[in-house]
């Protein structure tokens, strides 16, 4: 499992991020230009975010389909923060930090340990 340091402190201010479950449908966005990859995605009780295409599906009326549980969360880090890489998408880590703690990282954030 890749392991990578943080090399900055981040923390993300969402109040309100889009979880989906395993069948949830949301409305399509744009996708992301900075991080192509990513599409808009927006349920149906108002919450919305960005969610990688390969956890969407698109479906015959345009909408998108969840094929897996997407947690939005992003991992509050510290700088020198030693992280393990559980999934690698698009230019963001899922990881796990020393306390056990998960979330999303941007790779620009993190430096690899050799």
């Amino acid at each position: 499992m890749p392991q990578f340091r943080a090399n900055t402190d981040y923390e993300d201010t969402d109040p309100e991020p889009l979880f989906l479950h395993a069948g949830d449908v949301v409305c399509r966005g744009i996708e992301d230009k900075t991080w192509p990859g990513w599409v808009w995605a927006v349920s149906d009780d108002g919450h919305s975010g960005y969610v990688p295409w390969e956890m969407l599906e698109e479906t015959a009326d345009g909408k998108l389909l969840a094929i897996e549980t997407y947690d939005p969360r992003v991992l509050t880090i510290r700088r020198n923060d030693l992280l393990d890489s559980l999934r690698h998408i698009h230019g963001w880590h899922w990881c796990r930090n020393q306390a056990g703690e998960e979330g999303w990282i941007a790779a620009y954030l993190l430096s690899p340990v050799p």
